[in-house]
């Protein structure tokens, strides 16, 4: 986008372009251009935020003829029960927590994507609502092709603050199907 404006109190000039840009569901951007006075006074910044399982990280920086700028602001959770630690989406205050584990099942996604199983199969739920019996399903269409999870739906029901525990079966290895011919030519 483009602005321009004009002010006649101090008879200065400005002028504006700015460029956004939604990468995908978890990462955006923002660049923008600034001058005032012609280019006696020129400014660019930049903002990129990128959500991920185990937080969200911004970053946004500015170089003008005065000053530079970088900063960058990490958020997330990290929980530690005695099934193993789990690093998360940032949960706030009082919030319940769902820790998914799937033993030794690294990359299987729940609910979308909210939350993936770590190397050693731990996964959590951030912000879970409280008092309500809740359902979360885990992505069967992408799991990885080592794991087979029959079982695909959990159920919790947690209090305020509370972090529930689910274990779920699956199948850990790589999946081979044979057929058996007899030396008679049939088949068992």
């Amino acid at each position: 986008s483009y602005f321009a404006s004009y002010s006649d109190s101090n008879k200065r000039y400005a002028n504006n372009v700015n460029y956004s840009r939604h990468v995908d569901s978890n990462t955006n951007y923002n660049l923008t251009a600034s001058t005032q006075d012609g280019l006696s006074e020129g400014m660019v910044s930049t903002y990129v935020s990128h959500s991920a399982d185990a937080g969200q990280v911004q970053v946004t920086g500015s170089l003008s003829d005065s000053m530079t700028s970088l900063s960058m602001t990490m958020s997330g959770s990290v929980t530690a029960t005695q099934h193993g630690i789990s690093a998360h989406r940032l949960t706030y205050r009082d919030q319940s927590r769902l820790v998914v584990d799937v033993p030794n099942a690294q990359g299987v996604m729940i609910e979308n994507g909210h939350a993936t199983t770590n190397s050693r199969g731990l996964a959590t739920i951030s912000n879970v609502p409280t008092y309500y019996n809740m359902e979360y399903k885990v992505d069967v269409n992408n799991l990885p092709d080592t794991v087979n999870i029959d079982d695909n739906v959990l159920a919790s029901t947690l209090t305020d603050g509370a972090i529930g525990y689910a274990k779920m079966d699956a199948d850990i290895g790589k999946s081979l199907i044979t057929r058996i011919k007899l030396a008679n030519g049939q088949y068992p």
